[in-house]
């Protein structure tokens, strides 16, 4: 009976040993997976599991180990219980009477052991069979083991390498087991160069998570390091996207945030970032930090054509010259002369090249630059031709650390032609009949914008041909100078007059031949030396001498004179009226209306006035001697002058009123 107490003892406290460590150990995985709990903790939890361990073998298991009970205690313990009532006092003291050997001797002491001892074996064969080792308390602890080894059994069954994992990183916390990530996250910022002053965006993406979308807190830590030395780590949650996209071949929810570095940042500064979530965290990146490429100066050298060199005039003649930007980033030379030889320098912040939206090309630090781009030096760019049209550069700068110009930057060269000088002959103003016996005087002017080097007046004699009556006339011989003018000293003046007077009865015209005067220039750019700029000589419009004869002449005076006599009819009639109307009416607006209408009478009477000078002159020019055109001439004079009188008497009155 003692070897089955203590075997069932030894039964039970092997189960609750078993039992306590496996739930202990199962515990602390599942903790460890559930907190994903650092190496300290987990050490820890070792140095704690092997104390619960020591005490629960010095306290469970060691006793029932020790237990070894005597013959006399089991008979005690049996006699305490129900079923063995008869055996009380009996078979404890039967066992120990006859254990000490006075049974074989004689006398009362002898007699009264072998009594003892004979009751003893009587009441030990009638509680044969009786179970007084009860094996309940091991049966409830190999269930409780049963039921711990289910569970853990389960676990591992379902999960295996988790369950491996679990138990590597909670019984050897030295072995740098990690459990798998429930979360990763992948940089998808992808920038190595960032320009300073502006907002870096930093963006992960979440490949792997056991949350809802959206509910996984994404984190971002940056700080900013200059000279070598880091500075203050800073820390920002990134902001679900609501959206997929991939990075490095793996798909997840994207996350933003925009950081703006505290500070004075400088060239070559960089910002070093790493993206982490409950139990995932990137690898750190550095961005590093520059300025974007900018133009800082625009300048143009022009040099006008050699031509033109010596010429004041409203073109642009500069060396080195600073030229402004407007609010749209729009800088304008203005005006350049045709054919000038320009420089457009464009000064940077730093060494740059210029990016594809200058030319429409594929770019990089590296590309050569365009057909008309030199590099003066590492931070200058001259853009040189000649000037032909009106430019326009649009210029976008990308920096030998690709960081491309975001300011807009235009040059607009503002070309102005050489336009050919005005030639004009002025007097006579217009084409004019007159006699074989006319002496003419001429007068030509020519203007041009840069200069003028000389003028001549030239007059060709054109007969009708033989035989074709009413035909136009042809010229008959070659161009004949008749005054020219030069610039003083080979200079060019922006105006120049010549004066002639032609005899027409010293080149033998007769009535119906015409005389064809010219006048005739070169400005500056005509009289280049490089013929094949422009070899033009500047013509005017051909003014026309039509040779009539006397009584031809003489109608066309009478006519025109007889058209000034009804003129002058009229206008005395109309005056009349206003003077009438005067006369009636006396208010203030009938007044300013008879002003206006006498104001528009005295001029129609100077035009009148000014059309018998003219015929008289022309009369002069011609040398008529006609005594009675002259007096038609001189009545006319006298109407008109009549006239006038009428109209200052008139307006005298007017001023009375």
């Amino acid at each position: 009976m003692g070897r089955r107490a203590r075997a069932v003892l030894l039964a039970e406290a092997w189960c609750r040993t078993l039992a306590l460590v496996v739930a202990a150990v199962f515990v602390l995985v599942v903790l460890d997976f559930v907190f994903r709990l650092p190496r300290p903790v987990r050490v820890l939890h070792l140095a704690a599991l092997g104390y619960g361990g020591y005490v629960v073998v010095r306290r469970v298991l060691l006793p029932a180990l020790r237990f070894r009970p005597r013959e006399s205690e089991i008979a005690l313990r049996i006699e305490r219980a129900e079923e063995a009532a008869r055996a009380r006092n009996r078979l404890a003291s039967g066992l120990e009477l006859g254990s000490g050997g006075d049974a074989d001797g004689g006398g009362l002491s002898a007699a009264m052991t072998r009594e003892a001892t004979r009751e003893a074996d009587s009441v030990a064969s009638e509680l044969r069979g009786h179970r007084f080792v009860s094996s309940k308390a091991a049966a409830r602890a190999g269930m409780v083991l049963a039921a711990t080894l289910l569970v853990v059994s389960a676990a591992g069954l379902f999960r295996p390498q988790l369950a491996g994992i679990g138990l590597s990183r909670t019984l050897w916390p030295f072995a740098g087991t990690a459990w798998p990530k429930r979360t990763v996250v992948a940089d998808a910022t992808g920038i190595e160069m960032h320009p300073i002053g502006e907002a870096l965006p930093m963006r992960a993406v979440l490949t792997r998570t056991h949350l809802s979308p959206g509910n996984t807190e994404v984190v971002a830590f940056y700080r900013v390091v200059s000279g070598g030395e880091a500075g203050a780590r800073q820390r920002v949650v990134l902001t679900s996207q609501q959206r997929r996209e991939s990075v490095g071949g793996a798909d997840g929810e994207l996350y933003e945030r925009l950081i703006e570095p505290a500070g004075v940042l400088a060239e070559g500064d960089e910002i070093e970032y790493w993206f982490e979530t409950e139990d995932n965290r990137t690898e750190s990146v550095r961005v590093r930090l520059a300025e974007r490429p900018r133009v800082t100066r625009i300048s143009a050298t022009v040099t006008p054509p050699t031509y033109a060199a010596s010429v004041r005039g409203s073109f642009l003649a500069a060396e080195d010259m600073a030229v402004s930007r407007d609010s749209g980033g729009v800088a304008v030379v203005q005006p350049v002369l045709a054919g000038s030889a320009f420089a457009i320098r464009l000064t940077t912040n730093k060494a740059a090249s210029l990016a594809a939206g200058s030319d429409d090309r594929e770019a990089s630090p590296d590309t050569e630059l365009p057909d008309g781009w030199t590099r003066e030096d590492a931070r200058t760019l001259v853009y040189s031709g000649v000037a032909d049209e009106r430019t326009r550069l649009d210029v976008e700068l990308i920096g030998e650390d690709g960081l491309v110009s975001t300011e807009p930057v235009a040059v607009v060269l503002q070309v102005t032609s050489d336009a050919p000088a005005a030639v004009t002959i002025t007097d006579p103003p217009y084409d004019e009949s007159v006699l074989a016996t006319a002496s003419v005087g001429l007068r030509a002017e020519a203007r041009d914008d840069l200069g003028m080097r000389w003028l001549a007046l030239e007059r060709q004699s054109a007969t009708p041909p033989a035989g074709s009556e009413g035909a136009a006339p042809e010229g008959a011989d070659d161009a004949v100078r008749l005054g020219a003018v030069e610039a003083a000293d080979g200079d060019s003046a922006l105006a120049l007059t010549v004066e002639a007077s032609l005899d027409l009865a010293s080149i033998g015209v007769r009535a119906g031949d015409e005389v064809w005067l010219t006048a005739v220039g070169r400005d500056i750019f005509a009289a280049a030396e490089d013929p094949e700029m422009d070899p033009r000589v500047i013509r005017s419009a051909v003014r026309r001498l039509r040779i009539i004869d006397e009584a031809t002449f003489v109608s066309q005076i009478q006519g025109e004179l007889a058209g000034v006599r009804r003129a002058a009819i009229e206008i005395d009639a109309a005056q009349s009226e206003v003077g009438s109307a005067g006369a009636e009416v006396g208010d203030e607006n009938a007044t300013r209306e008879r002003a206006e209408r006498q104001a528009s009478l005295t001029d129609r009477l100077d035009a009148q006035r000014g059309a018998i000078q003219r015929l008289g002159t022309r009369a002069a020019r011609n040398g008529l001697d006609d005594d009675t055109l002259e007096g038609m001439l001189d009545d006319a004079g006298a109407l008109l002058r009549g006239g006038d009188r009428g109209f200052r008497g008139r307006d005298l009155c007017a001023g009375a009123e």
